[in-house]
């Protein structure tokens, strides 16, 4: 009986289980100990799973020189998520290229960066298109990119500096054999002056990535006297790990062709190379160039050169349809050949020069040889180091005028004084009418947009407003004041003003 009475107690402690057909019976007590293993399990698996998705960040998300901004997050997760980052085709022959197989990734422990996942932005060549609705804190950074590097920075600092792009060479130059086994090898020089840091890597990268290793015997990083901190300590800490990149510091601002010449008096290879700071080299880019020189090596060569965009920083390439990439395939003597017959119709029929065309029936078309003056806008005041500064394409129009270290390379500081007493580049003038001096199309009517030069006082007086244009003492943008011969951030010199000509 108290057999009986032990069994049945021993059955009241039991939980029946049944899965299908089958039943099974657990005792509680190794109930509790099956539910405490299964806990266990379960919290280590998450904390691995969490370890492993924290190395695992995307290189875009990691620290380069971006906010730590939740909303930012946002942001990149969007552009991934996003059809357009996802989706690359080319628009002539609808051809996919993939070089994830051809595009090796830096070497192992030479970097603080890993080699990019497919997905992320920019990866490929792919455009970066930022989401409509920026917060006001992204839309500053944004803007503030625009301002200190004529592009995208912000877009530019979402994309992994080791990003792969396409392949976009004809089969005929992959062949095995096509190019010399013993190429010299070269010292690619690289000159750069207050550069954004991901676009600075993402051009030494791309060589390391895409040279092979026994053509590169070194990357000269020629810094043109830039003074933001990222450039210094933290520019010479990052190279340690690559042996092979070295930076020449100038001791005062050179200007390009005297940086370069810096760097070639550095360099130790039998073949110089000379490249932008803002370049990306696609694979087998270095080969063609080096064979030419070792078969001629009085050859002077160029690549061909297709174009980032600076907005979306998508790669461009277009296929040669059968042409010659990179060369002539016309009329290169440059022989108009015999015009005696369109000569004599002209004098027939007396028509008149196309001199006296331009003087009488469009005199409002700007020639750019007659401009009185040509060049850089520079500000005389807190040091004489900065430039007037802006892009002037279509996007920029209405943007306020910038201002940027002078550095001697033409570009966004290229500016023409017209005998109109237009300050313009191409079709965009700048304009002022009463807020911020902005750029507009050119109209030709003077009004908002006439300034006058004073090459005694060196100041540039506006036409309808009487102010000056002024430069803030933080030297971030102009304003108009009211004109003092003795304020020094009034003062401009305009490079190659010559008054003859007005």
């Amino acid at each position: 009986m108290t057999k009986k009475c032990s069994q049945n107690q021993s059955l009241s402690n039991l939980i029946k289980y049944v899965d299908g057909k089958n039943m099974m019976v657990f005792p509680r007590r190794r109930l509790l100990w099956l539910k405490a293993s299964i806990l266990g399990t379960a919290v280590w698996l998450t904390l691995c799973f969490l370890l492993y998705t924290e190395d695992q960040t995307p290189i875009s998300t990691q620290a380069l020189v971006m906010s730590d901004s939740p909303y930012q997050q946002q942001v990149t997760d969007d552009i991934i998520n996003s059809e357009l980052s996802n989706t690359y085709q080319d628009n002539n022959n609808q051809r996919v290229h993939r070089a994830m197989d051809n595009i090796s990734g830096p070497e192992q422990g030479d970097g603080v960066l890993a080699a990019p996942k497919e997905q992320e932005p920019g990866n490929l060549g792919k455009p970066v298109v930022l989401p409509i609705n920026l917060s006001p804190e992204i839309k500053k950074i944004v803007d503030d990119g625009w301002i200190k590097n004529a592009f995208n920075q912000y877009v530019s600092d979402l994309i992994s500096v080791h990003r792969t792009l396409p392949d976009p060479r004809d089969e005929w130059c992959k062949e095995k054999g096509r190019y010399q086994d013993d190429l010299p090898a070269t010292s690619v020089i690289i000159c750069f002056h207050n550069e954004a840091w991901s676009v600075l890597l993402r051009t030494v990268h791309s060589v390391l990535n895409r040279s092979p290793e026994h053509l590169i015997y070194e990357i000269l990083l020629v810094d043109d006297f830039s003074d933001m901190p990222h450039l210094k300590q933290q520019l010479a800490d990052y190279i340690v790990s690559y042996p092979k990149v070295k930076i020449v510091r100038a001791k005062k601002r050179e200007g390009l062709i005297r940086a370069r010449l810096l760097g070639a008096a550095a360099a130790k290879a039998p073949v110089l190379t000379f490249l932008d700071s803002h370049c990306e080299c696609t694979e087998g880019w270095l080969e063609p160039l080096m064979d030419r020189i070792a078969k001629n090596s009085t050859t002077v060569v160029c690549p061909v050169i297709d174009v980032i965009d600076d907005t979306t920083l998508e790669y461009h390439w277009r296929d040669s349809g059968g042409i010659n990439v990179g060369g002539f395939d016309w009329n290169l003597q440059g022989s108009f050949g015999d015009v005696s017959e369109r000569r004599a119709l002209r004098r027939k029929l007396g028509c008149k020069s196309f001199k006296w065309y331009l003087e009488n029936i469009y005199p409002e078309l700007f020639i750019p040889g007659d401009a009185i003056g040509s060049g850089e806008i520079r500000n005389l005041g807190e040091g004489a180091d900065t430039c007037l500064d802006s892009p002037a394409r279509k996007a920029d129009m209405h943007r306020p005028a910038g201002l940027y270290p002078c550095h001697r390379q033409g570009g966004n500081q290229y500016w023409m004084l017209s005998k109109a007493g237009e300050i313009r580049r191409d079709e965009s003038c700048l304009d002022y009418s009463g807020a911020d001096v902005i750029l507009y199309p050119c109209h030709g009517s003077k009004g908002n947009q006439q300034w006058l030069y004073n090459d005694q006082t060196k100041q540039i007086r506006h036409g309808s407003s009487d102010k000056c244009l002024t430069m803030v003492e933080t030297k971030h943008h102009l304003v108009m004041d009211e004109c003092s011969k003795t304020l020094k951030r009034q003062k401009w010199l305009i490079e190659n003003y010559d008054p003859t000509k007005g």
